[in-house]
């Protein structure tokens, strides 16, 4: 998956995978200086295109649609430096 940085204080960049709907979330830098990364599936394309939108949040569709969904399942999957 190819991550692009999107403009959010919540969210640092993404990568999405139509095919298995996997959509991958680098958060901003933690206190200790690294970057918690998280994949959450399955998330619609139509999520991500919400997301992506002009003049969309990028952060208040991810955290409304997406990480509070009883539907989408996340996992923790990893750390990188900031």
């Amino acid at each position: 998956m190819e991550r692009i940085e999107v403009k959010s204080s919540a969210l640092r960049a993404i990568a999405y995978d139509p095919a298995t709907q996997t959509l991958e979330v680098v958060f901003p830098p933690t206190r200790s200086g690294v970057c918690v990364v998280w994949r959450y599936e399955p998330v619609p394309q139509s999520l991500v295109d919400q997301m992506l939108a002009e003049g969309a949040s990028v952060g208040t569709v991810f955290h409304r649609a997406i990480k509070t969904s009883p539907l989408i399942e996340a996992r923790r999957v990893g750390e990188e430096p900031a």
